[in-house]
């Protein structure tokens, strides 16, 4: 676009504006077809397939079976579903009055809309652990024999619990088919996908987080943090906070809980220094180019030099493919640049000889 370009001299926020404006009119996120979910239930054999309650209750299976065996059956009346024991009908008015069988009210749909859906996990590995006690409660039987059982008066869920095994299937779900529990208003795939994929990093965040303690717990003073898609490389600010921020600010309390300093690294353009500032409050930031909200670093080191300290700003690829005077000229020209007032350093990628030659430049 000769907008953004004249000469040497660019429109950087022109060319990022239409770059946005490109993704907006081009980028199809029907390409995310589909979300892996990980379901846990105790079934008669292997499961070749999987139904949704009412389908369940309903139609002939081992599941029905297992119910009818036990003098229970489940019909279909004007849409709804209608509940029987030992013949004698259960109306909901019988079941909510007894007053302790809300759960099994709401799963049979008496009280407003029903839920039949099948339920799953975003993440497999140490599903045990991160499932918030469902790995272990699902061992049990499915949540909605407990419920009957309770109701009739009978542990349906020793016997079940005996003729049954306990598995873990993988299925893919289209995305505009997914419900998330506890999201409200999700009704498109745009809205879906991001939310996905927030979902799944608070899954990785939480390894994270103990890797991070873990690595305190060794005696090291802080940890530093590579925040590369907090920068205008990668995401905009607005999509970085939606779907990194609240995690990045749980990380960095996770590793002050153990009196460690918490570090940021972004090599990106136009860093966002304010939002991961406000999210995680950084003694240190390591950086390579100005942030979004200034033009150069002597902005920088007047906006932010009394809120952290400074690591920066030379380039690694001059000290392997640089000349001695173009090393020593960059080292200048980022040394005045944030040398006043403190609260700077520089730790670059070079070799002893370059970096004795910025101790030298760094007498001011």
């Amino acid at each position: 676009d000769s907008q953004c370009i004249d000469g040497f001299d660019s429109d950087w926020d022109r060319f990022y504006e239409l770059i946005d404006q490109f993704v907006d009119e081009n980028a199809d996120l029907s390409l995310v077809d589909g979300v892996y979910v990980y379901h846990l239930a105790r079934h008669f054999s292997e499961p070749t397939e999987l139904l949704p309650l009412k389908e369940l209750l309903l139609t002939r299976n081992p599941f029905s079976a297992f119910l009818s065996d036990n003098d229970i059956l489940f019909k279909e009346q004007g849409g709804q579903l209608v509940f029987y024991h030992k013949r004698h009908l259960i109306t909901p008015q019988q079941l909510l009055s007894s007053g302790h069988h809300q759960l099994l009210a709401k799963r049979l749909g008496y009280l407003g809309e029903a839920d039949f859906c099948i339920n799953g996990f975003t993440f497999w590995p140490d599903i045990e652990k991160t499932t918030d006690g469902y790995y272990n409660d699902l061992d049990f039987g499915p949540e909605v024999i407990g419920c009957i059982g309770r109701y009739i008066g009978n542990e349906l869920w020793r016997e079940y619990r005996k003729k049954t095994k306990y598995y873990g299937v993988v299925f893919k779900v289209p995305v505009n088919e997914i419900i998330f529990d506890g999201v409200d208003g999700i009704e498109t795939q745009e809205d879906k996908v991001p939310d996905a994929v927030h979902e799944a990093a608070k899954e990785v965040n939480e390894t994270l987080k103990e890797y991070c303690q873990a690595l305190m717990d060794t005696g090291v003073n802080g940890i530093m943090l590579d925040t590369l898609f907090a920068s205008g490389s990668i995401l905009s600010k607005e999509m970085w906070d939606e779907l990194e921020g609240d995690l990045v600010e749980d990380l960095a309390a996770a590793i002050r809980e153990k009196n460690g300093m918490v570090m940021i690294h972004n090599c990106g353009e136009r860093i966002y220094f304010d939002a991961q500032i406000k999210r995680m409050q950084p003694e240190v930031i390591s950086f390579l180019y100005p942030p979004d909200d200034c033009k150069d670093f002597k902005e920088c080191k007047e906006k932010y030099g009394d809120v952290t300290t400074l690591i920066g700003c030379v380039t690694p690829a001059s000290a392997v493919i640089g000349t001695d005077e173009e090393w020593d000229q960059e080292c200048r020209d980022s040394i005045d640049a944030m040398a006043k007032g403190g609260d700077s350093c520089w730790l670059p990628d070079a070799n002893i000889l370059q970096m004795q030659a910025l101790t030298e430049h760094s007498v001011w």
